[in-house]
C-alpha cells in the first residue's frame, strides 16, 4: 500500500491481514504487474538459438542475407529460414521491426 492509496483500501488490507491473506492495493498491482512485463519482454528473447541470435547480431550490423550466408557458410535459403524464424518468434514484420524488437527486449546484439 502506498501513502496516498484511499481509506476503503487500507480498510480491505485490514480485513485481508486479519484473515490470513496478502493484500496489494491497485497501484501496488500496477507497479508489480509493469515489473513482470519489463522482466517477461527481456526474457521473451530466451528461446532464441545460439545461431538465430549469431543472425540476430550480423542483421542489426546491416549484413544482408547473401553476406550472412557467405560469413557462415550456409546457403542464402537458410538465412532467410532463419532470418523468417526471428521475425516470428519476435514478432516482427520486416527487418527494421525485428532490430526494433531486439533492442526493446533488451538484447545485447552489438
Amino acid at each position: 500500500m502506498f501513502r496516498n492509496d484511499p481509506a476503503t483500501h487500507l480498510l480491505e488490507a485490514l480485513e485481508a491481514v486479519k484473515q490470513g491473506h496478502s493484500y496489494l492495493g491497485p497501484l501496488a498491482w500496477g507497479l508489480v504487474l509493469q515489473r513482470h512485463q519489463r522482466r517477461t519482454r527481456v526474457a521473451g528473447a530466451g528461446h532464441l538459438s545460439p545461431r538465430e541470435m549469431q543472425i540476430l547480431r550480423l542483421i542489426v550490423r546491416g549484413k544482408t542475407s547473401k553476406e550472412i550466408a557467405g560469413m557462415l557458410e550456409v546457403s542464402v535459403q537458410t538465412v532467410l529460414s532463419q532470418r523468417q524464424s526471428l521475425m516470428q518468434k519476435m514478432g516482427a514484420k520486416n527487418v527494421a521491426g525485428l532490430i526494433f524488437a531486439a533492442m526493446a527486449k533488451g538484447l545485447n546484439v552489438p
